[in-house]
């Protein structure tokens, strides 16, 4: 089904009812259609405390964090089916809980045929966003991360929408802000989702999808994540995590009449 309040990038090839700009050398930036209901959790440790997001918002810029002072993190990347994870930093260890380091980073794929009529075709490649900061199962070493920011990318390979054209869509949760760009970035068409001011812990979501013009998809896309956390107090440290990874569409299940190229 189409998802509802999306954002809306068009493609070099798009037609004139799609909303950003035809000019291929720079990024689009998306409108709003309206908001949506917010897909986040938080840990139970800050749902017990009953502390509301303005408050945690308000505290966490007590912190006074200076610009340049995150130290570097390594993640680690891992694929489970249809869905790439980083886990940072790579060293922390897993327990029957799961990971226990700072947080994670996913991206989930599935392929769905749009259309009403049983004969035709109309594929549409969706896209979980998965950021997670100190979650419940987070170390003991790592108890009080909050995300400051994050930023997730897909590229989708030059020559495939040079030749075929795909439209991106965002739908955005209702917080944290969430900004968009869709435009030529070396030898992809990068779809960028970032959110600059977070300030909190636990799970943020966002979904969206890809569109071609026809039943054919791209064979493959170019994920990666950037994240910025901090620990809470005067003394807590902040750290920055990032990861590159190229998924292969072909691993998905594809409907029938949906392709690759």
């Amino acid at each position: 089904m189409p998802l509802p309040a999306l954002h809306s990038h068009r493609s070099s090839n798009s037609s004139s009812e799609d909303y950003a700009s035809e000019d291929v050398s720079s990024s689009g930036t998306a409108d709003q259609v309206g908001p949506t209901t917010p897909t986040r959790t938080v840990s139970r440790r800050r749902f017990l405390a009953g502390v509301t997001a303005t408050a945690s918002v308000s505290l966490a810029g007590c912190t006074a964090r200076l610009p340049g002072k995150a130290a570097s993190v390594d993640s680690r990347t891992t694929r489970d089916g249809n869905t790439l994870i980083w886990a940072y930093p790579a060293s922390a260890a897993e327990s029957d809980q799961g990971f226990e380091g700072i947080g994670y980073a996913a991206i989930r794929f599935q392929v769905f045929n749009m259309a009403v009529d049983a004969d035709s075709v109309v594929p549409a490649l969706q896209f979980r966003l998965n950021s997670t900061v100190a979650d419940l199962a987070a170390g003991e070493s790592y108890q009080g991360y909050q995300a400051d920011s994050f930023r997730f990318h897909i590229g989708v390979p030059r020559t495939y929408d040079g030749a075929a054209g795909i439209r991106a869509f965002v739908q955005p949760p209702q917080w944290p802000d969430i900004r968009t760009t869709y435009g030529y970035n070396g030898g992809v068409r990068e779809l960028a989702v970032q959110a600059p001011d977070v300030h909190e812990d636990g799970t943020i979501i966002v979904e969206g999808r890809f569109q071609p013009y026809d039943a054919t998809l791209p064979s493959e896309l170019h994920c990666g994540f950037e994240v910025q956390a901090s620990q809470t107090g005067p003394l807590g440290r902040t750290v920055r995590a990032d990861g590159r990874e190229t998924f292969d569409v072909s691993v998905i299940n594809l409907p029938e009449g949906i392709t690759t190229a």
